[in-house]
């Protein structure tokens, strides 16, 4: 589906279902970057064979080691804290042998925000509950919550934990950490996050969790004094465990606005591991591709991370959440959310941050999960991405412009992978140090509908902070897939090398969807700082696609399968594009679960013969072709992205924040359907609400009322028009919303506006 080509707004009447913790605004004054470093601390990776020489160096320095952070061959170090930390990494940079080098970035929750609300509307919002009759049946999931534990006792909990371990133990001495299998949370967050989804279903008590059948893992980061902070020496150790004791998604509330590379590997290997990653977006309502307000885990652009941010029950986002367009994925509920806690405190609160909409995601991840155990992490990220609702308000905010939707999500059709195209370099290119970029090529043969891309990069460099790497479709579409990320180290505090043989899976979002496959795909590496070296080793591509027997592939704008019962109400369909050529702005998938589609008072190109029904054509069983349909050009304004329609009574024009008029009007103004009230639509507007995204919002293109002699714009001309004009006589009709009365429309009100009426009694819109 071209993105930039539909504008419909659809009234959905389904039958059956459908369905973060972080840190604040990033400091970018040194003394600002220290507050949210671990004092005495840092990684550090040595090159093989030269870790004892090394080690000895750092020893000599004051330093001394801590532990082994197996999954990423690095080590943990402590230094005198009353040592500047800039000034330790600069000396450790330097000792022969060291190919890594980072801070220990502090980590906090996204639960900043005050109670004010109750109940569960979440569930209904994202078609929750529907979706459990393809998952009730399914053996139990393994969820890992890094976060502050959990309250084994809990009444709402009970038989949904899974063994997990205590990673900071030993209060109130947390540097000296004695993990334990113990992870009983006394902070709450834990608790809290872990009830979303896990929850008791149907036991008469508190909540019902998103999941019918989960196990919860509490993996304990944060020690109870913190104060919503974890410790983020232990989080690699939280990870392995995760991988190595059968997780299938990992719930991440927390975030940094430091960018801690060598915790992105440990993310990496849980890809390989085909761990799906959900982190939340923050609390700080501010743009997370920004570089100097972005965060991690949730801005590392890795094809198995999900980022979310937070939306309220209106699927407006919520005030307080973080957002991005290529850093965040999509939206989930995040305000008002009632969930389990302490037993302290009655067991039960409502909570705001996106600390609680990356669990609705996970709880999502891990029912996706049990209906396709097949699939990898990617082609799951894929499907929730296609399954979320587009949401106007998140337009821009996001990577799909849309909030969650189980019940979508649930149905979308699996993906089928094309055998990765690849090229390994031996020996290995070097990468030019002095911004030149490294440009290699690939040539696809397939010509097939791309619903996502996924590039692999393997490198060894001295410093992954300074690539940018960006790849190239065959139609020139450009995306970069790594970028200098933000919360970015002082060319002083540090490096981390990229591995020799370590592969990068990266996600390139939506920016190639519906785009050519077939030609050269090139592949651009930059080195954007001089002074250090590195080689390309080899990339690959993979391209996802529909399943070649999958007859919901020609659905280029509207799509149904699977029993959907949807209303297309005021609605335009224009302009899309299936990759078959058959159905292009619809398509209601025939198989033993037959869909139906009610269009009504919509615009869609084609008409109903353009709705593909498989092998056969669509029957009135099928496809019921209401009342108040045309199909004519929708006359959209012509600016990209713009979907409002023209006007020549008056058409808001987004760019200039204004409006202007057009030299003619679209037939889509006053099309909906007229016993739905037009009250947010502006004067003159008809007294019936307009076709389109914008019908019944304040931005409505302007239209005088469609029936002759209707003063009251009630659809229909009988007395009241009669007295409303009466009354109305000898009046300017330039004055206020006094056009109304004009019905002849010869700028004056008289009598001949009465007698224009009365010839017209008993007309009607219909």
């Amino acid at each position: 589906m071209r993105r930039n080509s539909i504008c419909f707004k659809l009234h959905l009447v389904i039958a059956g279902i459908f369905i973060a913790l972080n840190v604040h605004g990033a400091e970018t004054a040194a003394d600002g970057v220290n507050k949210h470093v671990v004092p005495g601390e840092f990684f550090v990776r040595f090159a093989p064979g030269s870790a004892l020489a090394a080690a000895n160096e750092l020893e000599k320095a004051g330093s001394h080691f801590k532990k082994s952070i197996d999954i990423i061959g690095a080590e943990l170090w402590t230094f005198p804290i009353e040592k500047n930390i800039s000034e330790v990494l600069k000396e450790v940079k330097a000792i022969r042998g060291v190919v890594a080098v980072e801070p220990v970035y502090m980590c906090y929750l996204h639960d900043d925000y005050p109670n004010d609300g109750k109940d569960q509307w979440a569930l209904t919002n994202m078609d929750v509950v529907q979706s459990w009759q393809f998952v009730q049946d399914s053996d139990a999931i393994v969820v890992a919550m890094i976060d502050t534990g959990i309250v084994p006792s809990h009444p709402d909990l009970q038989g949904r934990i899974a063994a997990g371990r205590d990673f900071v133990g030993a209060e109130p001495d947390p540097p000296n950490h004695h993990p334990d299998d113990n992870p009983t949370d006394y902070y709450g967050h834990g608790t809290m996050t872990s009830g979303i989804i896990g929850a008791i279903i149907n036991n008469n008590t508190g909540i019902a969790g998103a999941v019918p059948n989960v196990l919860i893992m509490p993996l304990k980061v944060s020690a109870d004094s913190a104060g919503g902070s974890l410790e983020p020496d232990v989080l690699p150790d939280a990870m392995q465990w995760a991988i190595d004791n059968g997780a299938s998604v990992v719930n991440a509330s927390y975030g940094s606005p430091y960018h801690q590379h060598l915790v992105r590997e440990v993310i990496q290997k849980m890809q390989d591991a085909g761990i799906l990653f959900v982190a939340s977006a923050g609390n700080d309502g501010t743009d997370n591709d920004d570089p100097d307000f972005s965060q991690a885990p949730c801005s590392f652009n890795l094809a198995n991370i999900v980022g979310v941010m937070a939306t309220d029950a209106n699927d407006l986002q919520a005030s307080f959440s973080s957002y991005g367009s290529k850093a965040v994925d999509l939206g989930a509920p995040g305000r008002n959310i009632k969930t389990t806690y302490l037993l302290s405190s009655s067991g039960y609160a409502t909570r705001n941050g996106t600390s609680f909409s990356a669990p609705y995601v996970s709880g999502l991840a891990a029912c996706l999960r049990q209906m396709h155990p097949e699939l990898s992490v990617r082609e799951l990220r894929l499907m929730i991405l296609e399954g979320a609702d587009p949401v106007g308000s998140l337009k821009g905010k996001c990577v799909t412009d849309g909030r969650a939707n189980y019940f979508r999500t649930l149905t979308v059709p699996p993906p089928r992978t094309l055998p990765g195209y690849e090229v390994a370099y031996n020996p290995a290119e070097d990468i030019p140090d002095d911004q030149t970029p490294l440009v290699k090529t690939i040539t696809v043969n397939d010509d097939v509908f791309i619903r996502a891309i996924s590039v692999s990069v393997t490198i060894e460099h001295a410093c992954i902070e300074d690539l940018e790497i960006a790849i190239k479709s065959p139609d020139d579409v450009t995306v970069p897939i790594l970028w200098r990320s933000g919360g970015a180290l002082d060319p002083n505090e540090g490096k981390v090398n990229w591995p020799s043989g370590q592969e990068y899976v990266f996600d390139t979002q939506w920016e190639f969807r519906g785009k050519q496959s077939s030609g050269q795909w090139t592949l651009a590496v930059k080195d954007m700082i001089s002074g250090d070296t590195g080689k390309l080793e080899g990339w690959r591509l993979e391209i996802h696609t529909y399943r070649e027997v999958d007859e919901s592939k020609r659905g280029g704008g509207i799509l149904c399968t699977n029993s959907s019962r949807i209303a297309v109400k005021n609605s335009i369909v224009w302009g899309n594009a299936a990759p078959t050529g058959r159905g292009p702005q619809a398509a209601i998938g025939s198989s033993e679960f037959p869909s139906v589609v009610n269009v009504s008072y919509s615009d869609m190109e084609g008409g109903a013969d353009d709705v593909y029904c498989g092998s056969e054509p669509c029957g009135s069983e099928t496809l019921v072709w209401g009342v108040g349909n045309i199909e004519s050009d929708p006359l959209f304004s012509g600016a990209q992205d713009d979907y409002h329609i023209k006007s020549v009574y008056g058409r808001w024009n987004p760019a200039s924040e204004s409006w202007a008029t057009d030299q003619e009007s679209s037939p889509c103004l006053d099309g909906g359907d007229p016993t739905f009230p037009p009250e947010y639509e502006p004067e003159p507007a008809g007294f019936r609400i307009n076709m389109g995204a914008y019908g019944n919002t304040s931005q409505a293109s302007k239209a005088k009322w469609l029936l002759p002699g209707d003063a009251n714009g009630d659809c229909m001309v009988d007395i009241r028009d009669l007295i409303a004009i009466r009354n109305h006589l000898m009046q300017s009709p330039s004055t206020g919303d006094l056009w109304k009365y004009d019905v002849n429309q010869d700028n004056n009100i008289n009598v001949l506006d009465l007698l224009y009426a009365r010839a017209r009694l008993e007309n009607t819109c219909q």
